[in-house]
C-alpha cells in the first residue's frame, strides 16, 4: 500500500519540473500502453470492446483512472508548490505541514467525514505528500537524519503491527475486520504515509553504484501500473491460481506470475519509448521545447 504513496513523496524530493515534452511524454506512455492492451486482449478475444470499455479508455467515470488524473493536476499546480517549499522559511513550511496532515487525518482517515479527500485518492493528499517530500528534501529536519537501518526497522514495524491487527481480529473473528483492514490500507492512514516516508528515507541514505537495469526498470515502472488491472484479465488469473494450488505452491506460482507481469509490462514499456523517441524529435528541440 506505500507504492502511491512512496512515487508521490518522490516526486516531492526531487521536484516536478514541468515542461510540454514530459507532459506529452506522459500522456503519451498512458494513452499508448492502454490502447495497445486493449487492442492486444479484443483480438485475443477476452475483451469486448463496448461504450463501457471506451468511457474506460478515456477515464470518464470519478473512480476510473483516479491516480492519473490527479497526478496531472499535480503536476500543473507544482510551479506553485516548488516555489512556497523554496521561498517560505523552515518553521511556517513545518506549521503549515502539520496542520495540512492533522486536518487530512481528522477529517479524512479518522472520521472520514470529508469527500473530497477519498481516504487518500485525491490530489488533496498527493499535495500533503508532495510537499512532505520537499520539506524532508530540502531542510533535513532531526526525523530524516537516521540510518538507514532505523529507517527499514520503522517500516518493518509498520507492516508488523498492520499484520498483527488483522491477523488478531480474524482470529476472534470481530465482525469489523474488513473495517479495520481498509482503514489502515488507507493512503493517508498513518501506518502508509510512515511506511512510505521510512521507505523513502531508508533508501536516500543508501549509495548505489550506477545500475542500467535498475535505470531501465525506474524508468518504466509507471507502466506497472498502467498495464496491472488489465481489464481486469489478471485478476481471473489470480482466482483461477487460487483455485489451483494451495500452501507453499501457491506461495510460488503467484510470486512468479507477478514477476513475469511486472517484467512483461516493462518490456512493453520499452516499445513504447522506441515510438516515442523519433515523435519527441519531431515536434520538440533539445531543450524539450
Amino acid at each position: 500500500m506505500v507504492a502511491v504513496d512512496v512515487f508521490i513523496l518522490i516526486s516531492g524530493w526531487f521536484s516536478i519540473k514541468p515542461r510540454i515534452l514530459s507532459i506529452c511524454s506522459f500522456l503519451f506512455q498512458i494513452y499508448f500502453l492502454k490502447c495497445l492492451s486493449l487492442i492486444i486482449f479484443v483480438v485475443l478475444g477476452k475483451v469486448k470492446f463496448c461504450n463501457e470499455i471506451f468511457a474506460e479508455l478515456l477515464m470518464l467515470k470519478p473512480d476510473q483512472g483516479w491516480f492519473i488524473k490527479a497526478y496531472l493536476l499535480l503536476y500543473i499546480v507544482s510551479p506553485v508548490l516548488n516555489k512556497f517549499s523554496e521561498n517560505t522559511r523552515p518553521k511556517i513550511f513545518s506549521n503549515v505541514l502539520i496542520a495540512y496532515w492533522v486536518f487530512l487525518f481528522l477529517f479524512g482517515w479518522i472520521t472520514e467525514s470529508t469527500a473530497y479527500i477519498n481516504n487518500g485518492y485525491s490530489i488533496v493528499s498527493f499535495i500533503g505528500l508532495y510537499l512532505l517530500g520537499r520539506y524532508a528534501k530540502i531542510y533535513h529536519p532531526k526525523w530524516s537524519d537516521y540510518s538507514a537501518k532505523k529507517y527499514l526497522s520503522v517500516y518493518i514495524i509498520t507492516v508488523a503491527f498492520f499484520c498483527c491487527m488483522i491477523f488478531i481480529a480474524g482470529l476472534f473473528k470481530l465482525r469489523h475486520t474488513d473495517l479495520i483492514a481498509w482503514k489502515f490500507c488507507s493512503y493517508i492512514s498513518p501506518l502508509t504515509v510512515i511506511g512510505a516516508m521510512s521507505l523513502l528515507l531508508c533508501f536516500s541514505k543508501i549509495n548505489l553504484p550506477y545500475n542500467k537495469w535498475i535505470n531501465i526498470c525506474g524508468k518504466s515502472c509507471f507502466s506497472v501500473y498502467l498495464l496491472h488491472a488489465m481489464w481486469g484479465y489478471w485478476f481471473d488469473v489470480l482466482k483461477k491460481i487460487d483455485s489451483l494450488f494451495e500452501g507453499f505452491n501457491y506461495m510460488i506460482v503467484v510470486f512468479a506470475f507477478l514477476l513475469v507481469v511486472y517484467l512483461g509490462c516493462i518490456l512493453l514499456d520499452q516499445l513504447r519509448l522506441q515510438v516515442w523517441k523519433p515523435i519527441a524529435k519531431c515536434f520538440f528541440d533539445e531543450n524539450g521545447k
